[in-house]
């Protein structure tokens, strides 16, 4: 009988075990085993990758198969991809913990230039560096992120490519957009801390969200110069329920914009306790603005531009205290609306039977109407409500009513330009509401002042 020696016994089981990575070490995918076997070290240059600051490389070289399987949990310092033709998937039951164990930020970095391959981790990952670290992803390729983010850092987003994040997420750190497009397909896709728009002057910020989703998180913009942006796909509602939209570095503006797709794209702001001091450019004449919670109070008092319209909604109440120039319609479906800045060159108001219209501002269209079926309530406490409306008619004829403040003065419309509406039938006593204030008194009241035709 054949004896093996000790030696060649112990050398023999070297080969079937996987040489793991030492810490810091970078190691390149060269698919040599010919398999799809993460832990197969006939697969990497330099041994398996999995230790604190272990970091990896694919380039286009090597035998890549459909998905790399990671059977079981490993961990990693870096990743970085080179591979400008080829499409990276990592798959398997294994979860990658992300640690380079220096508190410094970790990188995932695929910056190929033609970039015309994509990088995948369908795996869930644990973002375990310092509270406040973030997780690197500079990219021209595209990046989707697919399984489940913990842990205590953030992500930040860089390079002109797009990244995807499309699980139930739930990690601590702010999501960073400095450019480029992150998108996301569900409002769960982001962690707990604030959506961070930053980066310098020329570069452009996206969200992007893919269907009607809904975000809790709150809007810092924090840089100077530049575009930030929430792309909505045509057809779809992004819903943010965020009470805090803030500039944190400089007179910035957040443009809402539609992303492919059909039909109107809608991005709606429903905070019950939302001030924001931030201007919005609804961007495309399709795309619409919503404001007004369930409940409470919203004040925007930046300015309104752009192409598209605002549609106001809930049973709360909008200021609108900025001086807006957005060219599209206005709907007030229900709650109230207070304009109590200016508006120039606007087109319809709708108030629908629902909604309240009012403020001590100045309305103008470009020779649109303004048709209340609803209330009509000029003021916020007693004030006047000025409109022009060029050729368009202020239409009150099928108004569900209308109600002033009267104290020393009262509440007032005044029509600087348009018709007059008020229906075939002439308005009586029980069409309108007075509230008395401190000096009211026995004496005229004008209700309406108009230049134009009854």
């Amino acid at each position: 009988m054949k004896q093996t020696s000790p030696l060649t016994a112990l050398l023999a089981a070297t080969a079937l075990c996987a040489v793991t990575l030492p810490a810091s070490a970078q190691s390149t995918w060269t698919g040599g085993a010919a398999n799809d076997d993460w832990f197969d070290a006939g697969n990497w240059s330099a041994g398996v990758p999995n230790a604190v600051q272990a970091s990896v490389l694919f380039n286009n070289t090597g035998t890549l198969p459909a998905t790399i399987d990671i059977g079981s949990d490993i961990t990693l310092g870096d990743i970085s991809l080179q591979a400008e033709t080829r499409d990276v998937v990592w798959g398997g039951a294994g979860v990658i913990t992300i640690n380079d164990g220096s508190g410094s930020n970790n990188i995932l970095n695929s910056t190929p230039n033609p970039a015309v391959g994509s990088f995948t981790i369908n795996n869930d990952m644990i973002l375990t560096d310092a509270a406040g670290d973030l997780l690197n992803i500079n990219n021209r390729m595209t990046v989707n992120l697919n399984g489940d983010l913990s842990g205590v850092m953030g992500i930040r987003k860089t390079g002109s490519g797009i990244v995807s994040l499309g699980g139930n997420n739930t990690y601590n750190g702010v999501t960073r957009i400095d450019s480029g497009i992150l998108r996301i397909s569900n409002g769960n896709s982001f962690g707990a801390g604030n959506i961070v728009y930053n980066g310098g002057a020329g570069s452009t910020k996206n969200l992007e969200v893919t269907s009607s989703t809904t975000i809790d998180n709150d809007i810092v913009l924090n840089y100077t110069g530049g575009v930030s942006r929430v792309r909505a796909t045509g057809g779809t509602t992004t819903t943010l329920t965020t009470n805090s939209i803030t500039n944190a570095g400089g007179s910035n503006e957040l443009e809402l914009l539609r992303a492919g797709g059909v039909g109107a794209a809608q991005v709606s702001f429903t905070g019950d306790n939302l001030t924001t001091s931030v201007d919005i450019d609804i961007n495309n004449a399709q795309d619409i603005m919503g404001v007004g919670g369930s409940t409470g109070t919203q004040t925007w008092s930046g300015i309104i531009s752009g192409n598209g319209s605002l549609t106001k909604s809930g049973d709360s109440t909008v200021t609108l205290s900025g001086d807006n120039t957005y060219a599209g319609e206005t709907t007030v479906e229900g709650g109230t609306l207070l304009v109590e800045g200016s508006t120039s060159g606007q087109g319809a108001y709708t108030v629908e039977a629902g909604g309240t219209l009012g403020g001590s501002g100045a309305i103008a269209t470009a020779s649109e109407d303004i048709t209340v079926l609803g209330t009509l309530a000029p003021g916020s406490s007693i004030g006047t409500l000025n409109m022009d409306l060029g050729t368009g008619t202020l239409d009150i004829s099928g108004a569900a009513g209308f109600e002033f403040e009267l104290g020393a003065t009262g509440d007032m419309i005044v029509l600087d330009s348009g018709t007059l509406d008020i229906g075939a039938d002439a308005l009586g006593f029980s069409d309108f509401t007075f509230l008395t204030e401190a000096g009211f008194g026995i004496g005229d009241y004008t209700l309406f002042d108009t230049d134009g035709l009854i």
